[in-house]
């Protein structure tokens, strides 16, 4: 159910993009039987994609899908995702660099700020070069962040706890070089 089970939300139309694969170039388009069937070659409207039915774009997707029906696999992208922000909060605290970190499951987002990030006004608030010299760090450590500070970061379930503890870590050492320099 993803975001709309979570937020309680009723959809007519559901559109999914390359979380879905994995990261892979993929989408699905889901909703109501009356809105889906406009769509040819039942209906009027065209869709057609690039990648439409790219073969390892769709053993992707189906490989996805089957990871999430186990039981348990939202609870632990779940835990995952609080040990990464639990640690990354800790780094900040220690150094003493005001960071915001918001969550939800295992996507997340980190803002050198004083306040949480609802708008474009606080996004524009928060400290870009402290960003920039982060994922610079990290990056030289081998932990990969997203390349500007607006897009999200996603925890997997292929990040084992070490994975996730070596990145808390180096967070850490990265803001206390910050801090010293």
């Amino acid at each position: 159910g993803g975001a709309q089970e979570f937020y309680g939300v009723h959809a007519d139309l559901t559109v999914l993009g390359k979380i879905l694969g994995g990261g892979l170039p993929v989408g699905a388009v889901g909703g109501r039987h009356e809105i889906l069937n406009l769509l040819s070659p039942l209906g009027p409207v065209a869709q057609a994609g690039i990648f439409a039915g790219n073969p390892p774009a769709m053993a992707a997707g189906l490989a996805v899908m089957d990871a999430l029906e186990d039981e348990t696999a939202y609870a632990d992208l779940e835990a995952r995702g609080a040990r990464l922000e639990s640690a990354l909060v800790r780094a900040g605290i220690e150094s003493g660099i005001p960071l915001v970190v918001q969550r939800v499951g295992s996507m997340m987002s980190l803002f050198f700020a004083q306040q949480p990030v609802e708008n474009w006004s606080d996004f524009q608030r928060s400290d870009a070069r402290r960003w920039a010299a982060f994922s610079r760090a990290l990056l030289a450590a081998g932990v990969y962040l997203p390349h500007i500070p607006e897009e999200a970061m996603f925890v997997s379930l292929a990040h084992s706890a070490a994975d996730l503890d070596r990145a808390g870590a180096l967070a850490a050492e990265a803001l206390m070089g910050m801090r010293i320099s």
